[in-house]
């Protein structure tokens, strides 16, 4: 399932994108805009643990 339109908070910062969850993991991370996936808007998202590497 993907989000997007998302403030995601990574070690930078909150960064304007979404994620991807499958089987209830993260997937993906990624910053922009995806035409696909369920627009959160701009809903602020900690996702514990999250490392950008």
């Amino acid at each position: 399932m993907r989000f997007n339109n998302a403030q995601v908070f990574t070690p930078a910062g909150f960064v304007r994108g979404g994620f991807e969850v499958e089987d209830g993991r993260f997937a993906a991370v990624f910053t922009g805009e995806r035409a696909a996936g369920t627009d959160l808007r701009a809903e602020a998202v900690y996702i514990n643990g999250l490392k950008i590497c």
